[in-house]
């Protein structure tokens, strides 16, 4: 992931600690937009953080199919690099998930 790309993240659910990760990560990277696609509405609380630091949030019946599908329209429209990604492989939520 680098500079002026777009990255479409993709799980079952999203909470604060997914959201305070992606902006961390969206600053750090320079990235140009954010997405991320999960199964389960977030809380009002969760969107609200998410719009202060400028990642989309899209709710799909299929989230992966539904990245999928961001990713092939988003590679043709913006012309950028376009990645996909589990959001449980970026930022804060991993580390939680340790068993060690």
């Amino acid at each position: 992931m680098g500079e002026g790309e777009i990255v479409v993240l993709y799980g079952d659910v999203v909470g604060m600690v997914d959201i305070w990760s992606s902006v961390k990560l969206k600053e750090r990277l320079r990235l140009h937009r954010e997405i991320i696609v999960v199964r389960r509405r977030p809380t009002e609380r969760v969107y609200e953080e998410a719009n202060k630091g400028g990642v989309e949030i899209v709710v799909a019946d299929d989230p992966k199919r539904e990245a999928k599908k961001l990713l092939k329209s988003l590679t043709n429209k913006e012309g950028r690099g376009v990645r996909m990604k589990k959001i449980e492989e970026v930022g804060d939520r991993s580390l939680m998930l340790d068993p060690c």
